[in-house]
């Protein structure tokens, strides 16, 4: 019965309107349509990539080649991935390895016995890419390079085979913020730390991508010659727009930046995930750095009530 739910679920996803799935009749093959392009995926031991594009098919040998994350209770497992070979060349990287984000149901956290692990991995797949799709300008930036979202078949004692979603994306260099002790940063280096978060989390809404879970255990912080690079990672619960109400969304200004002076606003309580990094005031602090964005925010923003990016509540600046 389960495995005839996850049928079901893989036969056809839509994302948005230019992307679907579908099986195809052949065998451990998928066909997938995204931006017009397509795609088969064939998995035995190694994972077969062919891209059909003008009627030209390409191909693309990858292979596992090691974990990060796998294993019962996650919602999703990530291995690392190598490309073995692609003809014609250059369709994906094959100098570096990826990062595969495999939604499997079976290795969903069986201690929530009253959710549908078919359901909750189909809805993480989906925003994950659907968030992935929105922001391709910020590819390799505040968030990875992201390179397509599969549906896969794993065999099954040879003979049956089940179905799986898995995103592609670039293996970014850095630590979970999570597991960084803040203490060894000095005061100096955390406000840079959580500036970089707030510009890069500014950068997500103005796109109108609302993450959803912006927390240190999704930050990921490399230190470079310059400054503090950080990665925003895990768009599992994110969503597309301002509001969940689409009659209303013109009312949240859609792609218009918002101040940070509005939405990080010390009333709304955001910025307390980050308690164990922030040893200073943080109204006078954000003022103070956000003093330049003040001269953007309009009558109707001081007094319409913004999401915030964890959707827990409203952002509205009383003057």
């Amino acid at each position: 019965m389960l495995l005839a739910r996850c049928l079901h679920f893989a036969h056809i996803i839509r994302l948005h309107p230019q992307a679907q799935v579908t099986i195809a009749r052949s065998p451990l093959k998928l066909h997938m349509r995204e931006n017009q392009c397509t795609l088969w995926i064939v998995v035995s031991n190694t994972l077969l990539l062919l891209d059909q594009m003008d009627q030209q098919p390409t191909t693309a040998e990858l292979k596992i080649d090691g974990a990060v994350r796998i294993g019962d209770n996650h919602s999703a497992q990530l291995v690392t991935v190598q490309i073995l070979h692609t003809s014609p060349p250059k369709m994906l990287p094959t100098d570096t390895n990826l990062l595969a984000k495999i939604y499997d149901p079976l290795y969903f956290d069986h201690g929530q016995d009253d959710v549908d692990p078919f359901l909750c991995v189909d809805r993480d797949y989906a925003r994950d890419t659907a968030a992935y799709l929105a922001l391709p300008q910020l590819y390799g930036t505040v968030i990875p390079n992201y390179f397509g979202s599969y549906t896969l078949q794993w065999p099954i004692d040879g003979t049956t085979t089940r179905l799986v979603r898995l995103i592609l994306i670039e293996l970014v260099s850095g630590t979970s913020m999570q597991q960084l002790s803040p203490m060894k940063f000095s005061q100096r280096d955390r406000q840079a730390v959580i500036k970089a978060i707030i510009d890069a989390e500014t950068l997500l809404y103005t796109c109108n991508v609302r993450h959803g879970d912006i927390h240190p255990r999704n930050i990921l912080l490399q230190n470079t010659a310059k400054t503090w690079k950080i990665t925003i990672i895990d768009f599992g619960k994110a969503r597309l727009g301002r509001t969940p109400y689409p009659e209303e969304e013109q009312r949240y200004l859609p792609e218009v930046s918002i101040s940070p002076l509005l939405r990080w606003n010390k009333a709304w309580g955001f910025w307390h995930v980050f308690d164990a990094w922030v040893d200073w005031d943080w109204q006078s602090w954000l003022e103070d750095v956000y003093e330049d964005t003040r001269v953007s925010i309009t009558d109707h923003m001081s007094h319409c009530r913004i999401f915030n990016g964890s959707e827990q509540g409203h952002v509205l600046m009383d003057n």
